[in-house]
């Protein structure tokens, strides 16, 4: 049996993605789902699925912490999307609030809308 990772921001560590990809294989996961929170994340998730396109899928969105930046990248969002295999990182997070209220709803309505 084989394993995914449905949540691996491998561009979030100061190791390389070959490196992350290597471990994580060793451990028994065929592949992983990298997930966008922003546009730039978005971008470097499609550049490191393209490398590895055996083993990493991506997904493009605005996290609910960068719910603010949506006016202004929705449209590279969804041009995004439409390559990527889902939508996401979306939702709501009002623990932390780093985005107001009104934000987060509005960047989440729009990628469902994608979705």
């Amino acid at each position: 049996m084989a394993w995914v990772d449905t949540h691996c921001h491998l561009y979030m560590s100061d190791e390389a993605a070959d490196t992350l990809l290597d471990r994580a294989t060793s451990a028994g996961v065929e592949w992983v789902v990298c997930p966008g929170v922003d546009l730039e994340s978005s971008l470097e998730a499609r550049r490191i699925a393209a490398e590895h396109p055996t083993r990493v899928t991506w997904s493009a969105g605005v996290h609910p912490h960068e719910a603010s930046s949506w006016p202004e990248t929705e449209g590279r969002i969804r041009n995004l999307a439409n390559s990527a295999a889902a939508v996401g990182e979306c939702g709501l997070d009002y623990y932390r609030n780093l985005s107001p209220p009104e934000a987060q709803r509005g960047a989440f309505a729009g990628q469902l809308g994608i979705a």
